[in-house]
């Protein structure tokens, strides 16, 4: 079921009256908005974008759940469905993953290296230990390895530092709903020229695309990075209904 609310300020609403009616096999999500203005300099935050692309994934599997979002959250174009497909990966424990392999994954997955792990999209490699906080999980992860194989995955407190318990399996989506790999560069590049014109090479967004550096505010620009976006209905299974607050 989609839940479609006239206002942002119902959705909330929406979930806390259906979280005393719901059935405990049932899970309700909101699909968050942005929550940024339109070509506004800034990116929403990494915890929006997390749970976004979480709930995109899970819908493209097909799992049981009522959605509630805003129409105005509806109009947003999104990546298309293959996009997802195509960044998301796994690993487990156990099998042969170079580190410097697994790094570079995550560098084009536009994951940020920083020195100490706190924030969704982040990572910090230490010797034969890299931490990292994958886009749609709770907590981060914390890897290690010995030569090129994963020795141990375990969930960590980002705030003590210490590892908790093992996981056998993680699920690696993308940090944003873009890519900047060439082949989306170059598709920015030729429609930018095609939508503005000017002497572009003093735009700040161009270039900082060119030279395939990440810039805030990205996210309004993300039908120049796609030959064709999708909508949400293009996301949701075929028999899904839709009701109105």
């Amino acid at each position: 079921f989609m839940i479609l609310c006239d206002q942002q300020k119902e959705v909330e609403q929406v979930q806390h009256d259906l979280a005393f009616f719901k059935d405990n096999g049932i899970a309700i999500k909101v699909f968050p908005d942005w929550e940024t203005l339109i070509y506004d300099p800034f990116s929403p935050h990494q915890d929006i974008i997390s749970e976004r692309l979480s709930l995109l994934y899970d819908i493209l599997q097909q799992k049981p759940m009522v959605l509630i979002l805003s129409l105005h959250t509806l109009l947003h174009r999104l990546p298309p469905k293959e996009f997802l497909h195509q960044q998301v990966f796994k690993i487990t424990s156990g099998e042969t993953l170079p580190l410097q392999k697994f790094k570079e994954n995550l560098i084009n997955a536009q994951y940020q290296m920083v020195s100490i792990v706190q924030n969704h999209g982040e990572f910090s490699p230490k010797g034969a230990i890299l931490d990292v906080f994958p886009m749609g999980c709770e907590q981060p992860i914390r890897i290690e390895w010995f030569d090129d194989e994963i020795e141990s995955m375990r969930w960590f407190d980002p705030q003590s530092q210490l590892s908790l318990e093992k996981i056998s399996e993680l699920r690696v989506l993308p940090a944003k709903e873009f890519s900047l790999d060439e082949t989306s560069i170059r598709s920015f590049r030729q429609r930018f020229r095609e939508q503005f014109t000017g002497n572009l090479h003093r735009c700040p967004i161009y270039e900082h695309v060119t030279q395939k550096e990440p810039m805030q505010g990205l996210e309004y620009y993300l039908p120049l990075f796609f030959e064709q976006t999708n909508s949400f209905f293009d996301y949701l299974p075929s028999d899904y209904q839709i009701l109105f607050s």
